[in-house]
């Protein structure tokens, strides 16, 4: 009975006091490091070249000690979107499998003692930003915005099968997301779990302009994506691939839930998939994204994380 006892206290000291199992960003040891270090951070502002310092780092609903949103791990990728009170609001960009509860579109405030960033020690020292973006998530800025509040979720898939494309676009165009197909059928000799499909990639689209009151269009500036490689591995067969749905095409268009329906044809809609109820003369209901040239329809859809 003690060593159950013994084990849940040491459970709620994890949950409850987790920043002080991370490391502090740069060996922050006073008050003087940490006001140099808080104020190096505003030169990252608007980028996503820092990081956590440790794995489930609270995301807070504000700028304080306050009610807990979520968990940032350090495989994470985020804007650095604002500072305030010691405190380094986040947009996650990318959640990685191995996150419990962070998902992209989480947005809130970390304590800045545990957000680091990708400066090496001379421009860190010197207050100098030489790279102001990753390499691996090329960021441009874009003409104009789209009409989103927060990032959006879209989803792409024949509504049968394992197949599937996701795709998040923020509002100044930077997007990211994931393919993947399973084939558990398809087994070999070191594969006997099946074989995966996948591909993971960002980019940012540019030239964003209003059509109309329904839609926008936009065009694919820049497009970056995993390596096309095969590997196994417990017992599955994984097979890099293009971005289903994203490739084939520069142009996108935007559209609203307010589009009317009758507007839309056939192959547009034969995309929806059951997501809703499609009522004819009606709207859409919901945000869409249509590679022009494939004719391929991303429509939104709201996951729970819960």
């Amino acid at each position: 009975m003690k060593k159950i006892t013994a084990y849940l206290f040491i459970i709620v000291l994890f949950f409850n006091f987790n920043c002080a199992l991370s490391a502090k960003a740069r060996n922050i040891k006073t008050e003087a490091d940490f006001q140099f270090h808080y104020s190096h951070l505003f030169n990252h502002l608007g980028s996503n070249t820092c990081y956590g310092t440790g794995n489930y780092l609270k995301v807070r609903i504000k700028p304080e000690p306050s009610k807990v949103l979520g968990h940032l791990e350090q495989a994470d990728k985020f804007i650095l979107s604002e500072l305030n009170n010691g405190f380094a609001k986040v947009e996650i960009i990318y959640s990685d499998k191995t996150s419990p509860d962070s998902y992209v579109g989480l947005s809130g405030w970390v304590d800045a003692n545990y957000i680091n960033c990708t400066c090496n020690d001379y421009e860190y020292k010197n207050n100098i930003v030489q790279n102001e973006y990753d390499t691996q998530y090329d960021f441009i800025e874009v003409d104009n915005e789209l009409p989103f509040n927060t990032i959006k979720k879209f989803w792409f898939s024949s509504g049968a099968g394992a197949w599937g494309t996701s795709l998040n676009i923020n509002k100044d165009g930077v997007f990211e997301g994931e393919f993947h197909d399973s084939d558990m059928g398809d087994t070999g000799e070191g594969y006997s779990n099946g074989t995966e499909y996948f591909c993971k990639f960002n980019g940012s689209f540019a030239d964003i302009s209003k059509i109309n009151d329904y839609s926008y269009s936009m065009y694919i500036k820049n497009l970056q994506t995993s390596k096309k490689e095969k590997y196994i591995k417990d017992g599955i067969l994984y097979i890099g691939m293009e971005p289903y749905g994203v490739e084939g095409g520069n142009e996108f268009k935007i559209y609203m839930p307010n589009t009317p329906i009758n507007s839309l044809s056939e192959e547009f809609l034969s995309w929806y998939n059951g997501l809703g109820e499609l009522v004819p003369g009606g709207v859409l209901g919901t945000f869409a994204a249509e590679n022009v040239n494939t004719q391929e329809v991303f429509f939104e859809y709201e996951w729970n994380y819960q």
